[in-house]
């Protein structure tokens, strides 16, 4: 970096060099120029893989999307490596929103992601081929969506769809900026969907009417930290980083 960008690497010494002759850590201190350390063990998971599963580790609502496999994580992001639709529909469930509020921590008054919790505990169902295809149908169509949406209107967050998505379920009045970003986002269509989506993975757990005493169910499961590996329905599926 020296030779090739004298001026950057100067202003790297001058303000990085300082701070990490400090760092505990031996490759950080040793290695100043660089940003950080290679992630081998994700770089093994993720390998041959078109997409992954991520999601914010704190944030106010708990939504996952799938990132192209070009895009580079940072340490604000739980990854998961899978390209599943199907996964990423059981994760966007109200199920699983439950199981992580009971499960993870807090900043503050936002909710935290703790992978080894909130995702490594959870059970996911052992589903049927007719529910993986429906499942990751509606997930996929979810994620398209948002997407889509954003890429028409640049101001568009999805912390803004989601907080106008929450007042519609709730029946509250919209404002006169949620009312924009309802239909810029046609957020009123975002969340038929995502009910339909709870309504699958319901029956994933073979739940119909009765859905939210198995949410219950989970909750105390989580909150007691049960070990429920012989219970139907608790399968390894992906590799979390």
């Amino acid at each position: 970096m020296r030779e090739c960008y004298p001026t950057v690497y100067q202003w790297v010494r001058e303000r990085v060099k300082p701070e990490r002759d400090e760092n505990k850590r031996a490759t950080y201190r040793d290695n100043w120029w660089l940003f950080g350390e290679p992630r081998k063990e994700w770089r093994e998971m993720s390998l041959g893989l078109h997409r992954y599963i991520s999601t914010v580790v704190t944030q106010k609502h708990r939504f996952f999307i799938a990132l192209e496999s070009t895009v580079l994580p940072d340490d604000a992001l739980i990854n998961i490596a899978t390209e599943s639709y199907s996964v990423l529909g059981v994760l966007s469930s109200r199920i699983h929103f439950i199981w992580m509020l009971v499960t993870g921590g807090t900043l503050e008054d936002r909710p935290r992601y703790i992978k080894t919790r909130c995702f490594e505990t959870f059970p996911f169902p052992i589903l049927s081929e007719q529910q993986v295809a429906e499942i990751g149908k509606l997930a996929e169509r979810i994620d398209a969506h948002r997407k889509q949406q954003q890429a028409l209107h640049s101001e568009l967050t999805l912390t803004g769809m989601y907080n106008v998505l929450e007042k519609l379920r709730a029946g509250d009045d919209l404002n006169d900026k949620e009312r924009v970003i309802n239909q810029h986002g046609l957020v009123s269509t975002l969340l038929e969907d995502h009910d339909k989506l709870d309504r699958a993975v319901f029956k994933g757990f073979f739940v119909t009417s009765c859905g939210f005493g198995l949410i219950e169910q989970a909750a105390h499961w989580a909150a007691n930290q049960v070990d429920h590996d012989d219970e139907v329905g608790l399968v390894p599926v992906a590799a979390c980083a």
